[in-house]
């Protein structure tokens, strides 16, 4: 009787130690796959405020292009004003696809729906 239940007891911490490795090794994979999400999304906005400011530059490029030939001042605004809509909703569509596109378990690490709010958490994640 006594043998027993010494198996009874080996078989018990077996598997309770069988069950705590499986709830650990899921918990650390969990949190290792939230991790890798969040540097992920920060990659992804860091490359999109980079395209961001690329595009602002060929934009300054092609008014400066725009002012030494024949151009009045008045088309120049207008190129402007058509260009800042083309930006915006560049901006809009970029951070509704990015969202839309992207697995469920990856959306968590995105705390935006907006350009602004995209450009808020990249500075915030900057300083950290």
């Amino acid at each position: 009787m006594f043998g027993e239940m010494n198996v009874l007891e080996a078989g018990l911490w077996f598997f309770t130690g069988a069950i705590c490795y499986r709830f650990f090794s899921i918990l650390l994979g969990n949190a290792y796959s939230l991790l890798l999400a969040e540097q992920s999304v920060n990659e992804i906005l860091k490359l999109l405020m980079i395209t961001e400011e690329s595009f602002k530059i060929v934009l300054e490029m092609k008014y400066e292009a725009a002012s030494s030939t024949n151009y009045s001042q008045e088309d120049i605004n207008k190129m402007r004003e058509i260009d800042k809509i083309a930006l915006s909703t560049w901006q809009s569509l970029t951070v509704s696809n990015l969202i839309y596109s992207s697995p469920k378990f990856f959306r968590g690490a995105m705390k935006f729906t907006n350009w602004r709010e995209a450009r808020q958490q990249f500075n915030e994640r900057g300083k950290k």
